[in-house]
């Protein structure tokens, strides 16, 4: 095998790639056109005339062809909403089914709480009762305590030598002795 036969080959095997890619895009543009044709007439009567007139000719550039692929899909994804409407109400479904269940939680706990404040109520309510009892019991023994005759014992008498001596100190305490006034 010549080189010139090997080149027209290796040649030849491009075009024939070049040409089956170009027909892929040619095929895949012609499928979302007749998705687009059922979601809405109007659109795709205006791509199809485009399309057509552009870009259904055998000798055009791969990259053209992909440009209007890529434009056929953005067209597609206009006319259906219904993914960017799913995930977004599935996001809105997680978010609130994460919120009710914080707040579940939290009404869970707080019910807690109250039957736990409501038991030491109870608690508390029992204590006192007795209490009550008891308290009553203490002002009527107090009461037979004070009845009861007191045994009174008297008091010591101090000295009279004592009892002087005290007399001349709270006196002398008393009297204050007068200093006689600073000249300026």
């Amino acid at each position: 095998m010549s080189l010139d036969e090997f080149l027209k080959e290796k040649q030849a095997q491009e075009e024939a790639k070049e040409a089956s890619k170009k027909k892929d895009f040619h095929d895949k543009c012609l499928l979302i056109l007749a998705k687009i044709k059922e979601k809405s007439e109007e659109k795709y009567h205006e791509l199809s005339h485009l399309f057509h007139t552009r870009f259904s000719s055998p000798n055009i550039q791969r990259k053209v062809i992909m440009g209007f692929y890529a434009q056929l899909m953005n067209e597609m994804h206009a006319l259906n909403p219904t993914p960017v409407i799913t995930q977004t109400a599935t996001q809105l479904k997680q978010g609130v089914s994460t919120t009710l269940a914080n707040t579940k939680k939290k009404a869970q706990a707080l019910v807690e709480k109250v039957e736990q404040v409501k038991a030491q109520a109870k608690e508390t309510k029992t204590d006192k009762k007795p209490a009550k009892k008891e308290e009553a019991k203490k002002p009527a023994a107090k009461a037979a305590a004070k009845k009861a005759p007191a045994k009174k014992v008297p008091a010591k008498k101090a000295s009279p030598a004592t009892a002087k001596k005290k007399a001349v100190k709270s006196a002398g305490k008393s009297v204050k002795k007068k200093t006689p006034a600073k000249k300026k």
